[in-house]
């Protein structure tokens, strides 16, 4: 995949980027590569609408690496180089030497997102610019675009006391308190039982168009 940078999400989006509503496909075919070393679970569910969040589990090893592709909904060129890492570590174990030592060494857990509900927008063309969940944060009994959401990656416990971004109506918003969304909880749930070394999270906002 190779990439024409703009400095912008192209909008909408270029097809040969992942969409959410072939998610489960991409999934279910990553998985069909090499069934005794690639699984595909649910790991939770998104606070408002309940999608779930789907973890690739890549390897045979003891040890755990964890990846996330995507936390807001707009960067959609994490979700497509997980995906496509998955794809190819899949493809390559027993063919390269370095990635089957690495993959009998290690277990990788890839989320190629913890945001679906904001990717879901951004990846159905209805806006371009889409950071935080779903969540109904100023408590109106509907959901408003512009204004509705947590910053996923700004809710985890740590240092969200020093963040100083409680307006509910910014793009930057931390949420009422600290793992206060589903999708957080999710993800430390997932690092308790699987106690990583190391956790690698894909700061990508798309910059251009796939080829």
């Amino acid at each position: 995949m190779r990439l024409r940078y703009k400095g912008v999400n192209t909008f909408p989006l270029d097809p040969a980027y992942p969409a959410f509503d072939t998610f489960l496909d991409d999934l279910n075919d990553i998985s069909r590569i090499n069934p005794g070393l690639v699984k595909h679970r649910i790991i939770g569910f998104t606070d408002t609408e309940e999608l779930p969040l789907y973890a690739i589990e890549l390897g045979k090893g003891p040890r755990n690496i964890l990846i996330i592709g995507q936390h807001h909904g707009d960067e959609v060129l994490g979700v497509a180089v997980s995906l496509y890492q998955a794809r190819s570590l899949a493809q390559d174990y027993g063919r390269s030497e370095r990635v089957t030592r690495l993959l009998d060494e290690y277990t990788l857990w890839i989320l190629p997102t913890i945001n679906p509900e904001g990717w879901r927008l951004v990846s159905r063309g209805i806006t371009k610019v889409k950071r935080k969940n779903n969540s109904d944060t100023d408590g109106n009994g509907r959901f408003d675009l512009r204004t509705d959401g947590v910053d996923l990656n700004r809710n985890y416990p740590i240092f969200w006391d020093r963040d100083g971004e409680s307006r509910p109506i910014s793009s930057y918003y931390k949420g009422p308190a600290p793992a206060s969304e589903s999708e957080v909880k999710s993800i430390m749930a997932l690092g308790r039982r699987q106690d990583f070394e190391l956790a690698l999270f894909l700061p990508f906002l798309s910059i251009g168009s796939p080829e």
